[in-house]
């Protein structure tokens, strides 16, 4: 499944690109990409991952989570 999450505390690429790394090494995420400029991380998770788990991890992280949408189109 192909989601969005929203977000409001990705600072810098940097940032952004550490917590993909971690976000891919959690069970059930298959890719993770984050871009600090338009606040979003963009996962691909197996079927049964819940949101609440990436939720979580992210809230632990201290990165606010705005929202987790499907992704409907080819870019958002």
């Amino acid at each position: 499944m192909k989601k969005i999450i929203r977000t409001g505390d990705l600072c810098c690429e940097s940032c952004a690109r550490r917590i993909a790394v971690k976000l891919e090494s959690l069970d059930g995420v298959r890719s993770a990409r984050a871009n600090c400029k338009k606040q979003v991380i963009l996962i691909e998770t197996e079927e049964n991952f819940l949101d609440e788990t990436v939720a979580k991890f992210l809230r632990d992280a201290g990165i606010e989570v705005k929202s987790i949408e499907m992704r409907k189109g080819l870019f958002y």
